[in-house]
């Protein structure tokens, strides 16, 4: 039977040392189960949790829980003679000193528990904020989040009914300078509530969406949100005499410069609208491909992923003459080099398609995989996962039936040595397949896990999960039913 009882601790806040109190769990040898530190400063408060956690007979390792669920109660309460009022701060804006005012919640003792700057610049919106905190009793934890909610539905306020207006900028692009147009939203002293940039090189277009917003009464922060929108329409839209047609690049493979083949989309006077390169090395089928975008009237801004969809489905194409093989290769263990078996896919001309090697050390097992393979008609791209699943599968393969038994081995707690046991799994041939250490110090609980290993067929590489399970239900503080 542990017990509960309040610890005293210290901690540093701003530069002053604070006393604060905890909680221990202390077993019957006087050892320390469990301990919580710095969970209030209320000395009383924490006796009783802890007296508490006696009389509930509390498992220790449920301290922690509990004493962070006091801690969150504790930052919530607002004691009863709480006052909410302004404070002040300023900020630097533009190179200028502004007042802003925001609340602070004051106990009846004058110390401040909670405190939100900057709210607002307007100070008699702030005293109204904070005058309504006072009538509802407000939580001291709940401040933060009602000030950033006052702050957001102070910043969507339209005072005024705004006029848009197309407003000018220019972008560098290709080294030439352009002009494009914006909107910008203003108020009926002049005041600009907001503005966006570079929405569109069309003038024209800029001062329909200009005067759509005024006819709308739309809210100044939404603007920003209507101005995307119009830039990516803008940028999805397609000139009805738009043309695909392919286009050639190089590239660079194992320094053997190859010729692909891409495809791109160009207006009636010629200008490149979108062009994407290397779809593949095969020029027929990219011109069936940009017939087929010609055809069917693809959107410019669709071609990007039309094209990628097309070499996916390329590099996914097996061709109906594959074979499937083993192939070998060394690796080192134990600076001793072993030979190891994959596969390779080939095609009819003998080129290799795709490879894994590194699947198995066991050639049979890889060959009857590799005729899996070609009897279903495995697609490449596919080999990597089958290769791997294959392996995965071998690597929890329990070739022959292995015998649990009790290991020992010793481990230093507080400079002391001590023995604790664990469980080995051991094959025929007297290899140890599997050992987990350090699972308990009591002998017989461990040999009686072993033998229940044995009786039920355990694989072995279940057996780290086995011991762990069986290290957490057998803490001698943990309580069934607490």
């Amino acid at each position: 039977m542990h017990i509960y009882k309040a610890l005293t601790s210290s901690v540093a806040v701003e530069g002053a040392i604070h006393t604060t109190y905890g909680i221990e769990a202390v077993g019957e040898d006087g050892e320390v189960l469990a301990r919580v530190e710095d969970v209030s400063t209320d000395r009383e408060a924490v006796e009783r949790l802890a007296e508490r956690c006696q009389r509930l007979g509390l498992a220790a390792y449920q301290l922690i829980d509990v004493a962070r669920d006091f801690a969150a109660a504790e930052a919530c309460y607002t004691p009863p003679m709480t006052v909410y009022r302004v404070c002040t701060s300023t900020v630097e804006i533009d190179k200028a000193t502004r007042a802003t005012y925001g609340i602070e919640a004051v106990g009846e003792n004058g110390e401040v528990l909670a405190r939100v700057e900057d709210v607002s610049a307007d100070r008699e919106a702030v005293e109204r904020l904070a005058e309504r905190c006072q009538r509802l009793g407000l939580a001291t934890c709940q401040l933060i989040d009602v000030a950033r909610d006052f702050a957001v539905a102070e910043a969507c306020y339209t005072p005024q009914k705004p006029v848009y207006r197309v407003c000018a900028s220019t972008v560098e692009i290709d080294e030439a300078t352009r002009t494009t147009y914006g909107i910008e939203a203003v108020g009926e002293d002049g005041e600009v509530f907001a503005r966006v940039g570079d929405v569109s090189a069309d003038r024209e277009a800029a001062e329909r969406l200009a005067e759509r917003c005024q006819r709308h009464g739309l809210a100044t922060y939404q603007l920003i949100d209507v101005a995307r929108d119009f830039a990516a329409a803008e940028a999805c839209y397609t000139p009805p005499m738009t043309v695909y047609r392919v286009c050639t690049s190089t590239v660079e493979i194992d320094k053997v410069a190859q010729t692909t083949y891409g495809i791109e989309a160009v207006s009636e006077d010629g200008k490149v609208i979108a062009r994407v390169e290397d779809v593949s090395a095969d020029k027929e089928a990219v011109e069936r491909l940009a017939e087929k975008c010609q055809q069917l009237g693809l959107a410019a801004y669709q071609l990007i992923d039309v094209a990628r969809d097309f070499a996916a489905a390329e590099a996914c194409y097996t061709p109906p003459m594959t074979v499937y093989r083993v192939c070998a290769s060394t690796v080192e263990i134990d600076k001793v080099a072993r030979a190891t078996y994959g596969i390779e896919a080939v095609d009819e001309n003998g080129e290799v398609i795709a490879r894994v090697g590194d699947i198995s050390a066991d050639k049979e097992a890889v060959e009857r995989l590799a005729e899996r393979c070609q009897r279903n008609g495995l697609a490449t791209y596919q080999l990597i996962d089958v290769a791997r699943d294959f392996a995965a599968a071998e690597a929890c393969y329990t070739p022959q039936k292995p015998v649990y038994r009790v290991c020992a081995s010793t481990v230093e707690i507080d400079k002391v040595t001590r023995t604790t046991y664990g469980i080995e799994a051991v094959g025929e041939d007297g290899e140890v397949l599997a050992r987990v250490e350090d699972i308990s110090t009591d002998r017989g609980a461990v040999e009686r896990l072993a033998e229940r290993c044995q009786r039920l067929g355990l694989a072995e590489y279940q057996l780290i999960d086995v011991a762990r399970d069986f290290a957490v239900e057998s803490q001698p503080h943990v309580k069934r039913g607490v």
